[in-house]
């Protein structure tokens, strides 16, 4: 077979932008097929053609196309890069970041590198304390008024500070703070009796218990003081009296809207280890604040129930009673709050 050399020149036109170099190359490569390599001149393509080809045994034939090489110089390596990235969340502070170019193949020539340091540096990012739970306080009216309100405040971050704002609301809500009511007197008029009467002016205010405790009712002339006549017993096993208001503006005592039923185990020693074979009751002691029993009721047995209690918590404790009337140590004390 005769060996066949084909030169195939390609014209290539180009506008040639300025820093831009344009050079003529001639490319080996077999008909229709990939490039081989380049030559500076259509000579040494074609030397380089018909060596490839009677080397091929003239079965594969070669062509020597002319290009233009355009090739556009890269410009001066930009300046790094600078960026200030923020500590994460739960920590406040910052740090700076810099990356700087690598050289890429034109006409990209530079790439941006990675961002550095990618974490922060010790010390740069602080770690936020948690926040301190809101604060609440009770402010008392100014005199002459009487009464309170309840004011809060919160915390605001600032840095790595919480600070405390301002208490709100700064002043009182409306109905606060009142005048307050006029002093009252109650004079003694007689014991608890449900066979004496006792006389009163029309339309007075008179009050049946003792203590902190009473019920109350208006009356006219003649009455009998017991329960009988007020409609209920304010404290149970204990002696009572009747008052009448002779000055001051009547108000209702506390009202009464509960009850509370204890029980416990009967006791069977002394505090000396000894049976207890005396124990002739209980002593039921109770109050609205803690460890502070201002009132008693007496109790046969358990359970007793403690009636007329206010709005509020309660606190009891039992102590047994024995035929000297000595008593015991108190009980473990239990509360009880009142709707």
């Amino acid at each position: 077979m005769k060996k066949t050399f084909v030169s195939i020149a390609l014209l290539l036109a180009a506008c040639a932008a300025p820093a831009q170099t344009t050079t003529v190359e001639w490319w080996l490569r077999p008909v229709g097929g990939p490039d081989i390599a380049s030559y500076t001149t259509q000579a040494n393509c074609d030397t380089a053609a018909k060596a490839r080809a009677g080397a091929a045994g003239a079965v594969i034939t070669y062509e020597c196309p002319r290009r233009l090489r355009v090739v556009i110089p890269c410009g001066a390596k930009p300046a790094n890069d600078v960026q200030t990235a923020q500590c994460p969340a739960g920590t406040v502070g910052s740090w700076s970041q810099v990356r700087s170019y690598v050289t890429a193949p034109a006409p990209t020539c530079w790439t941006p590198g990675t961002w550095t340091p990618s974490t922060a540096p010790a010390g740069a990012c602080v770690t936020i304390p948690p926040k301190p739970a809101d604060e609440t306080q009770t402010v008392q009216c100014v005199a002459p008024l009487v009464g309170s309100w309840t004011q809060t405040r919160t915390y605001t971050l600032s840095g790595t500070t919480w600070t405390p704002g301002p208490w709100t609301p700064s002043a009182a809500p409306a109905g606060a703070c009142t005048s307050p009511p006029s002093a009252q007197t109650w004079t003694l008029i007689g014991p608890e009796d449900d066979a004496v009467p006792l006389t009163v002016p029309d339309n007075s205010t008179v009050r049946y218990g003792k203590g902190t405790i009473w019920v109350q009712k208006t009356v006219s002339g003649s009455f009998l003081c017991w329960n009988g006549f007020f409609g209920s017993d304010p404290l149970p096993n204990v002696a009572k009296q009747c008052e009448l208001l002779t000055s001051g503006t009547s108000t209702p005592p506390p009202t009464t809207v509960g009850s509370a039923t204890l029980s416990w185990t009967a006791p069977t020693l002394n505090a000396d280890g000894t049976p207890l074979t005396d124990l002739t009751g209980y002593r039921v002691l109770y109050g609205p604040q803690s460890g502070n029993y201002t009132q008693s009721l007496g109790a046969a047995a358990s359970p007793v129930t403690v009636p007329n209690l206010t709005t509020g918590s309660w606190f009891f404790v039992v102590k047994a009673v024995d035929a000297l009337g000595l008593e015991s140590a108190a009980s473990a004390e239990v509360s009880k709050t009142i709707n």
